[in-house]
């Protein structure tokens, strides 16, 4: 899929010149999990999700250097679920 992230107002600091970012607001994303049904209402479940916004450059106001690196990201979550019974299905009566 399509990864999209918020860069705005992003600094850093090269030692002790200020330094300005390049980096590219859009990626990709791939991932999966699994989910089971342990009680009638209850589900516990883990993802994996990773994360690609290619490279981010930083280049010193100083023009002391440059530095770039890669920018991947991975996460894993782990949850528990409860599915409340609100409205449940609809049964056609005759």
């Amino acid at each position: 899929g399509v990864a999209f992230r918020d860069d705005n107002g992003l600094a850093a600091t090269a030692g002790f010149l200020p330094a300005v970012t390049d980096r590219k607001s859009t990626g990709y994303t791939v991932g999966g999990g699994l989910e089971y049904m342990f009680a009638p209402a209850w589900s516990a479940k883990v993802e994996y999700q990773y994360y690609n916004f290619d490279t981010t450059n930083i280049a010193t106001n100083g023009g002391a250097g440059a530095l770039s690196y890669k920018d991947d990201l991975h996460t894993v979550k782990v949850g528990v679920n409860y599915r409340f019974n609100w409205g449940g299905p609809v049964v056609a009566k005759y």
